[in-house]
């Protein structure tokens, strides 16, 4: 598939156009689904302050980014409340994050341009990043470059995939903080499939990895689901194409739970929707409860937890 734009987007306008996305609209059912069973929907919190992003741990602890309050909020299993990283500055924005096997956490920074870390010992740094300068090739910690990191995702072996938005890339942080470009074409907006640099993004946002390391990202200005397989190879997902024409649809959030399937929130219509490992798309969730589906994670007994910006809340998905 190949969707092409004649030029590189004006900064404020790609914003304007990625975040229409993740708001909510008149529902629109185009889209050919199937109606997938019940499940029970249970409010985890209701006073978060316009949460986002969501990560959970293999403890089952969960983590919130909350636009509005610029932090990062922890509910361990008890209930028990905890900012881990507090509002830094007033041009911090934390968004997208991700959490490794040793328990360390990672999240984007798309103010501040930077991946940073909160290590499982509760020591906050910056991983990598931190230049304004949009300039995407090999570097290396805090020498490398992004444009507006929106979400991010991290493989078995702790390698980052970063959706590096504005530079329209999907980038590669290793463990010892080298950076490349993974896939999309430098200095390109469109939405063509192909291989590494020969495939090209147009605003790449939220992101996840299956198990057999394959990722999914979010093309936030065409509104369609890409495939990246661990060669690098790009594909645009069939049947997952919310195109600019029905401009009341808006992918948002996306993740894969531990047996390939994967789960996308739409925060236009309230639903989110499920795509099973033979590609059968599903409504999995459509709840009078969730209004604006944002953010998207799953624990390691396949209960989803999703965040609700509108209702300012954080609910637990689980199959009745």
């Amino acid at each position: 598939m190949a969707i092409t734009y004649s030029k590189r987007t004006n900064f404020f306008l790609g914003i304007a156009l990625l975040f229409s996305a993740c708001s909510k609209n008149t529902p629109n059912t185009d889209t050919p689904v199937t109606t997938n069973p019940i499940v029970k929907v249970t409010l985890i919190a209701n006073d978060l302050k316009d949460p986002t992003y969501v990560a959970v741990d293999k403890l089952g602890s969960i983590y919130v980014t909350e636009e509005y309050s610029r932090i990062v909020t922890k509910i361990s299993v008890s209930g028990t409340r905890s900012t881990i990283v507090p509002k830094l500055t007033a041009y911090t924005s934390p968004e997208g994050l991700a959490i490794d096997a040793t328990g360390n956490v990672f999240f984007v920074d798309d103010n501040q341009n930077n991946v940073r870390e909160y290590s499982s010992g509760g020591i906050l740094t910056t991983f990598a990043g931190g230049s304004f300068v949009s300039i995407a090739g090999t570097m290396k910690g805090l020498k490398a470059s992004f444009y507006t990191p929106t979400a991010l995702t991290i493989d078995a072996t702790g390698n980052i995939f970063v959706s590096d938005t504005q530079n329209n890339l999907i980038r590669k942080i290793t463990p010892d903080t080298t950076v490349t470009i993974f896939a999309g074409k430098y200095g390109t907006q469109s939405s063509v499939d192909g291989t590494g640099t020969n495939a090209s993004f147009s605003q790449p946002s939220a992101i996840t990895i299956d198990p057999m390391g394959n990722l999914y990202v979010v093309d936030g200005y065409y509104k369609i689901i890409r495939k990246i397989t661990p060669a690098g190879v790009v594909t645009t997902i069939p049947g997952f194409q919310f195109t600019l024409p029905n401009i009341s649809l808006g992918p948002c959030g996306i993740v894969s739970d531990s047996n390939g399937n994967i789960f996308i929130s739409d925060t236009a219509s309230g639903r989110i929707y499920k795509m099973s490992t033979s590609g059968t798309i599903s409504i999995y969730v459509d709840h009078s409860s969730i209004v604006k589906p944002n953010g998207l994670a799953i624990d390691s007994k396949g209960n989803l937890f999703v965040t609700d910006s509108d209702n300012n809340s954080l609910y637990e998905v689980s199959v009745n």
